[in-house]
């Protein structure tokens, strides 16, 4: 959430807000659980579990209820993204047969991109989505649809 990490979260939630926000007056933050089917049991690139479903879930709670503070303290938004399958140095260093069984399981038929990941963040920075708050953006090719 913050750049700090989340000393900043809390700190941005008990009054500080303003002085982390750019001049769009948001926030974005990522994390790397699949969270589009959490609790759902099924359809992700690993099996899920009760921790990293509970995890999930707390990051998009999170989220929400920070968006909620920094909205009546700074008049701003914050929004969290769900990134899926992304092709990053590790996952390019993975066996070819194992990265294709990943892209089987992508609707859209191919591995994220970082970009497809920025444009997210992007969209959520610009004046178009300033009546967007507290949500979760999954950016996952459809990959965990339900």
């Amino acid at each position: 959430f913050g750049p700090d990490g989340p000393e900043t979260d809390a700190w941005l939630s008990h009054g500080g807000g303003r002085e982390l926000l750019d001049e769009t007056g948001a926030a974005v933050g990522l994390h790397y659980l699949p969270c589009g089917n959490a609790g759902a049991g099924g359809g992700g690139w690993f099996r899920e579990t009760p921790a990293r479903d509970t995890g999930a879930a707390a990051l998009n709670l999170r989220a929400a209820g920070l968006a909620a503070d920094v909205a009546r303290q700074a008049g701003a938004t914050v929004n969290c993204i769900c990134p899926g399958f992304i092709l990053t140095e590790m996952t390019a260093a993975m066996k070819p047969e194992v990265l294709e069984s990943f892209v089987k399981m992508i609707p859209l038929g191919r591995i994220g991109q970082p970009a497809d990941i920025a444009n997210g963040v992007s969209f959520l920075c610009q004046e178009a989505s300033g009546w967007i708050s507290g949500e979760t953006m999954s950016i996952n090719g459809g990959q965990f649809m339900y």
